[in-house]
């Protein structure tokens, strides 16, 4: 069965180059077909911060020059999603440069509302939700239990912007994912994603609303090059639960590809 990681990330985990041999061989060894990454270099406010790992700063249209670059020697594995900075950068003329010439590279964006201190409601994001738009392009948000990343904060954007597809990474991170299932049931829009969400939790969400707009991701490597193999990832491709083969095509990469557009061989 095919596999499309739709939630991956580059950066100076310790260093660029590693973290994109790292990218590549975990691809390798679980049989992952294509994969989204966005360059979490651009975080405005970072917390990795582990023994090794280097902390470097990179602007959006830095971060996304570097995930072009990767995905340019990659084309037929790598595809990109544009990490933006909307707290304390705007959407500057060599962004849409990077962005209109890259079009068969760039597949969506990437909000992380916890690294840039900012709620996805705030009238900053907006130009990006309108750029999201106007390319028509889906958006990753990074949803968790914390001040800024609430899902319900996603679900007040939706209604507004019924238009936009949005993928609330890891069903609530640190909180309940009955919420975003909740969501997903009020707004077809809402898109989740499989980032550190156990396959049960998975199961109760397709019980409720189907298989159709949940995509798998990882994170990956934000836990190290073994980020694949834990068993919460494991349990995905072996399909530990034996749900219906047309569910797990779906999870796995047939979501994804229709979402994202995703040309895959």
């Amino acid at each position: 069965m095919k596999i499309i990681d739709s939630h991956m990330h580059i950066g100076h985990w310790p260093t660029l180059r590693k973290c994109e041999n790292m990218i590549l061989r975990m691809m390798e060894e679980e049989k992952v077909s294509f994969a989204l990454i966005s360059n979490a270099d651009c975080a405005e406010y970072p917390s990795i911060s582990r023994e090794g790992w280097e902390l470097y700063k990179a602007t959006q249209e830095e971060g996304l020059e570097e995930a072009i670059r990767f995905a340019r020697r990659n084309e037929d594995r790598i595809g990109v999603l544009v990490w933006v900075n909307p707290n304390n950068e705007v959407i500057s003329k060599e962004l849409l440069q990077l962005i209109s010439n890259n079009r068969d590279l760039i597949y969506g964006l990437k909000i992380h509302p916890w690294e840039s201190r900012i709620k996805i409601t705030h009238d900053k994001v907006i130009p990006y939700i309108e750029l999201a738009r106007e390319y028509r392009l889906p958006i990753l948000v990074h949803t968790a239990k914390d001040k800024y990343s609430d899902i319900r904060y996603l679900g007040y954007m939706a209604k507004d912007y019924p238009d936009v597809k949005f993928v609330a990474a890891h069903m609530q991170l640190n909180g309940k994912a009955d919420d975003c299932i909740r969501l997903m049931k009020n707004y077809p829009n809402i898109y989740a994603d499989t980032a550190w969400v156990k396959l049960e939790t998975v199961e109760k969400a397709i019980a409720q609303i189907g298989s159709e707009r949940i995509v798998f991701g990882s994170d990956s490597p934000i836990d190290g090059e073994g980020t694949l193999k834990e068993e919460i990832y494991q349990d995905y491709f072996k399909n530990s639960l034996a749900l219906p083969k047309e569910d797990m095509e779906n999870i796995l990469w047939k979501n994804a590809k229709r979402l994202y557009k995703i040309r895959l061989k």
